[in-house]
């Protein structure tokens, strides 16, 4: 995956779904706490420059566009508390580059890969000078990384992105970004 963070505190993130032989895109509305879907659910993306591209942003103003679609989120502009952004669920690594070409602004986390449990993952974001260690409470491991970014035209951020697994399962056939919709 890879996220930016611009001037106006928006952020960007892809799961790096370039060349997937199907990306899809839709929306549920969720029951108290709890959302469920199939993997075969939504409508297939068939737009080129998405599908080469496919990439989430979260802008400061709390406008969150994916590809053509346009939604009103959490804004990030002048945070008061950490909030969820989203939950990622990870395709196999095995469908992944095994030697991908790693650049100087990288960061490369070990993470040990059980086959019988899918790697999950949430990104996070909060004022930095508040920022707070997730723990997800189904895991059985997960690594937290946090970046801070100082500077930002309404003020300073903190992005954490934790990798989890402890629901034992299926891999998903592709990877999946969930994201909430303020009605």
């Amino acid at each position: 995956m890879w996220l930016q963070v611009s001037q106006d505190n928006s952020l960007y993130l892809s799961i790096r779904a370039k060349g997937a032989t199907s990306i899809r895109k839709g929306s549920k509305v969720s029951i108290g706490s709890t959302t469920k879907f199939s993997y075969q659910e939504g409508s297939e993306v068939t737009d080129a420059n998405e599908r080469k591209n496919p990439k989430t942003s979260f802008h400061g103003s709390g406008l969150v566009k994916e590809g053509e679609t346009r939604v009103w989120g959490k804004p990030l502009r002048n945070l008061s508390e950490q909030v969820q952004l989203c939950l990622l669920m990870f395709r196999h690594p095995k469908f992944f580059p095994s030697d991908p070409k790693v650049g100087n602004r990288d960061i490369v986390l070990a993470y040990p890969i059980d086959e019988g449990y899918p790697l999950l993952g949430a990104v996070f974001v909060s004022p930095a000078q508040s920022i707070s260690p997730v723990e997800m409470p189904s895991a059985i491991h997960q690594v937290n990384l946090v970046l801070l970014f100082h500077g930002l035209d309404y003020g300073d951020l903190a992005v954490q992105v934790v990798l989890h697994h402890g629901v034992e399962g299926h891999w998903p056939p592709a990877s999946y970004m969930l994201f909430w919709e303020k009605k």
